[in-house]
């Protein structure tokens, strides 16, 4: 490659794509016509794509990945773990609850729970579950027990923010829900139990649903545009370069698209463009960009050769060759 000096273009710079004398000129920029530079192209086989396209029509890939998440939790998962540290509490205490019944019937594992039992209100709030049937209360014992494990392996995941807690918090909160209407309809618990649980947990809800991008658990568009980090010629070309070899030429052709938009005197940077051109069938861009290159004097002993050898590929394409072939 000869050197040369880097010059900073902005991205949109026309790139003409059609020299006909008698045809007005098309170009291709950031809102070009043409599709050259549209986001919506397949990121393999740059075929354009409709937005709402989850895979490319024409080599059948998935155009969607796992959204990245947020780097620093967001003040709905701060808040929903807030949420979820006082249900789990509530479930401990109920656990506690019924397990003073169990080990002592009819009194109060501590005098801080016998103070709690005999307090003025406790039976509105959590009911008497004192007068249940024993194997009832051991069952529900046995409820509560699990509920905290459950609570504690949620809030586990959501403060190291793995997937899998985002999924399994709303499960348990929406059986929660359910779990404190049953209580209460078979009066196992009291109706200040039923409002606060069910208040916390419709919370909880909303909280974890609007904390979805503190993890990678939703899928969106890959779009078929320049890395934004990218803010040389050298770095386009590298990174154009890397996702070729990942078979990703849609994503690679605008990568080296912005390179030579950022130096348009490089020879080297028109050849990738015309190669990654005609990987995806795109033989009239390849033979523009090559010839875009010789009009700029930019030829050297290879150009010639190299389209002499698109025009061959295109010519013995079963599906771009040919007459017939017209591109969009």
């Amino acid at each position: 490659m000869q050197p040369a000096t880097e010059t900073t273009l902005d991205l949109g710079t026309p790139f003409l794509l059609s020299k006909e004398e008698d045809a007005e000129p098309e170009y291709a920029t950031a809102l070009g016509r043409d599709g050259a530079y549209d986001p919506n192209q397949c990121i393999y086989c740059g075929y354009l794509a409709a937005l709402e396209d989850r895979r490319c029509p024409d080599c059948k890939r998935k155009l969607v990945a796992p959204r990245e998440r947020t780097r620093i939790a967001s003040g709905y998962l701060i808040s929903g773990r807030v949420v979820l540290v006082m249900l789990t509490a509530l479930a401990v205490f109920e656990f506690l609850l019924t397990y003073s019944i169990v080990r002592t019937p009819g009194k109060s594992l501590t005098r801080a729970l016998d103070f709690i039992t005999n307090f003025i209100g406790y039976r509105l709030v959590f009911g008497d579950i004192s007068s249940l049937d024993a194997l009832i209360v051991i069952a529900l014992m046995g409820a509560h027990a699990l509920r905290v494990f459950l609570y504690i392996v949620v809030l586990a995941g959501l403060f190291v923010r793995l997937n899998f807690s985002f999924y399994l918090s709303i499960l348990l909160l929406a059986a929660e829900v359910l779990f404190a209407g049953y209580r209460f309809t078979n009066d196992i618990s009291g109706l200040g139990l039923l409002i606060i649980s069910i208040a916390l947990e419709l919370s909880g809800l909303y909280l974890i649903f609007a904390s979805e991008r503190d993890f990678d658990v939703a899928e969106e568009r890959v779009r078929c545009e320049p890395d934004k980090a990218a803010k040389s010629a050298g770095e386009l070309s590298r990174r154009g370069y890397k996702y070729s070899q990942e078979w990703k030429w849609g994503l690679a052709i605008s990568h080296f698209q912005g390179a030579v938009a950022f130096m348009p005197d490089e020879l080297q940077l028109y050849k990738q463009l015309a190669l990654g051109y005609a990987q995806i069938g795109s033989y009239r861009r390849a033979l523009i960009a090559l010839e875009e290159a010789q009009r700029r004097q930019l030829q050297d002993t290879d150009t010639a050769e190299l389209i002499a050898m698109v025009k061959d590929q295109q010519e013995n394409d079963p599906k771009r060759g040919g007459e017939w072939w017209i591109e969009i």
